[in-house]
C-alpha cells in the first residue's frame, strides 16, 4: 500500500515538473521588450523615411550616416521584439535578455524605462539565477 501511495506522488511530481507553470512577470517581461522594440523600430523607419525623402535633393556624407544609423535602429528594434517572443514563450533565455539591452538603446528615454524594467523582471523570473 505504501509503495503505490510513493509510487503515485513520484507519478504526479514527474507531471507537474514536465508541465510549464506560467511565469507572470517573464509574460509581462516579453511584452515590455516588444514594445521597447516596436518604438525602436517606429523611431528607426521615420527616421529613414524622413532622411530617403530628402535624399533626392542633395547626397551628403552626414546623410549617409544617418541613414546608417537609422538602420541601425531598425535592427535593434528587430532583434528587440525577436528577444520580447522569445521570452513569452520562456525560452532562450540569454535572446531574451539581449533583446531588452536592444530595446533600451533603440529609443530614448522610453526604451530604456522598458528595457531596464525587463531586464528586472528577467531576471526576477529567471529560476537558475
Amino acid at each position: 500500500m505504501n509503495e503505490m501511495t510513493n509510487s503515485a506522488t513520484s507519478t504526479e511530481a514527474s507531471r507537474s515538473s514536465r508541465t510549464k507553470k506560467i511565469d507572470h512577470a517573464r509574460i509581462l517581461a516579453g511584452w515590455l521588450i516588444i514594445v521597447s522594440g516596436l518604438l525602436a523600430l517606429i523611431n528607426g523607419l521615420t527616421a529613414l523615411a524622413h532622411e530617403t525623402s530628402v535624399l533626392w535633393l542633395d547626397i551628403d556624407i552626414a546623410l549617409n550616416q544617418f541613414s546608417v544609423c537609422a538602420s541601425i535602429v531598425i535592427i535593434f528594434g528587430i532583434a528587440a521584439i525577436a528577444g520580447g517572443v522569445a521570452a513569452i514563450r520562456g525560452k532562450r533565455f540569454f535572446l531574451a535578455l539581449v533583446g531588452a539591452a536592444l530595446g533600451t538603446l533603440g529609443d530614448g528615454i522610453a526604451g530604456v524605462v522598458l528595457g531596464l524594467t525587463a531586464i528586472t523582471l528577467l531576471f526576477f523570473s529567471n529560476e537558475d539565477v
